[in-house]
């Protein structure tokens, strides 16, 4: 449903279609809100988990120049 069909409802006087077309609306958009956070929070995780291997890789190429430095 969409916002023309709630308007279409109460113009037509038809409260309790008006309500049905109102929650079906309104269960669409938090839905996709919901989705959109999750979506963001994955992708969040996804660089942060990156970030994470990124540091790593430069403690190990930190320990290997130590090594060097002692040789």
């Amino acid at each position: 449903m969409s916002l023309e069909k709630i308007i279409k409802e109460a113009v037509e006087g038809n409260p309790l279609n008006m309500k049905e077309a109102f929650k079906e609306e309104m269960e669409a958009r938090v839905l996709a809100a919901i989705e959109a956070k999750y979506e963001a929070m994955i992708a969040e995780e996804s660089d942060e988990d990156e970030d994470e291997d990124d540091e790593d890789q430069d403690d190990d190429d930190d320990d290997e120049d130590e090594d060097e430095d002692e040789d």
